[in-house]
């Protein structure tokens, strides 16, 4: 929770979500007590490093950084939190925001605002995949190629990603993985293997439903792809939280996790596209970094 004496720095995506930013220090602004101080960062492009920015512009009593935008933009400044003693916060402008959804923070801008000074600090594991960082979820397989094409569109927002869902399902075949969890080797074929620190994709999507993300394991969501007359039922157990229940899923839990495949695979980092690999070692960070969330948070 902040004190009087507490300093925030919000680092802004000005290109997440569809929710214009114009008015955000107006809004912080007047959400915020008169004694708060903060400074707003504007993330230029994806070429700038987000962490040197923070760099940048942070203060040495600054305890608070807030990522506004999308779980992209979420990782990308936990990457700098991360093994600090500062708190990250999050104010939801992305497309899905399946991290905050997850966390239960307020879709709301204003109500977001207003957690910064009624909120509670708590610690949760990170998890790092051939030691780059991620916080909620990252996936092999279809989920990861359809970020890719997610990424390469002019329009953001839900609609799209269901639109380049639909083009691209059919065509998508399923491929062979080797995996070893926690010294026990599978070899399987997969439509998409999503690694599950948090439960949701976003836009309240939910891959992982059982997923706790300060347990020190991962869900490991394995599945298989669905014929034609199963995959709007399969899809819409995502909503209905219970796809681990599909006779086209199963879920693993682990601590120690490698997998191979024979050839590269595009792979995702809370949503955002990678590139491709065909080796991946996974391991978990326990109690590493500070988040801010409600006091009814209770996962």
């Amino acid at each position: 929770m902040l004190s009087k004496k507490s300093k925030i720095l919000f680092i802004v995506n000005p290109v997440s979500g569809r929710k214009k930013k114009e008015n955000l220090h107006k809004i912080i602004k007047e959400e915020l007590s008169s004694d708060t101080e903060f400074k707003i960062v504007e993330w230029e492009s994806p070429m700038q490093n987000i962490c040197d920015l923070i760099k940048n512009n942070i203060d040495a009593d600054t305890n608070i950084i807030v990522a506004v935008g999308g779980d992209g933009t979420i990782n990308k400044v936990a990457n700098y939190v991360y093994k600090t003693d500062k708190t990250l916060a999050i104010i939801p402008l992305g497309s899905g925001n399946g991290f905050a959804r997850f966390l239960n923070i307020p879709i709301n801008l204003r109500k977001s605002i207003r957690l910064l000074e009624n909120g509670i600090s708590i610690k949760i594991d990170t998890v790092t995949i051939n030691n780059k960082l991620f916080i909620s979820t990252a996936g092999i397989g279809f989920d990861a190629f359809i970020s890719k094409k997610f990424e390469e569109c002019s329009k953001r927002g839900l609609f799209t990603y269901i639109k380049e869902t639909v083009i691209h399902l059919l065509a998508y075949k399923e491929n062979t993985y080797n995996l070893t969890i926690d010294n026990k080797e599978l070899t399987t074929k997969a439509f998409l293997i999503t690694f599950a620190n948090a439960g949701q994709y976003g836009g309240n999507a939910e891959i992982a439903p059982k997923a706790k993300i300060n347990d020190g394991e991962l869900d490991i969501v394995i599945m298989k792809k669905p014929p034609l007359l199963n995959i709007i039922p399969t899809a819409i157990r995502l909503y209905l939280k219970n796809i681990h229940k599909s006779p086209f899923v199963k879920v693993i839990k682990g601590k120690n996790i490698s997998l191979t495949t024979d050839k590269k695979l595009d792979i995702h980092f809370d949503g955002e596209n990678m590139g491709e690999f065909d080796k991946l070692k996974i391991e978990i960070n326990r109690a590493t970094l500070n988040v801010l969330v409600s006091k009814k948070y209770n996962k």
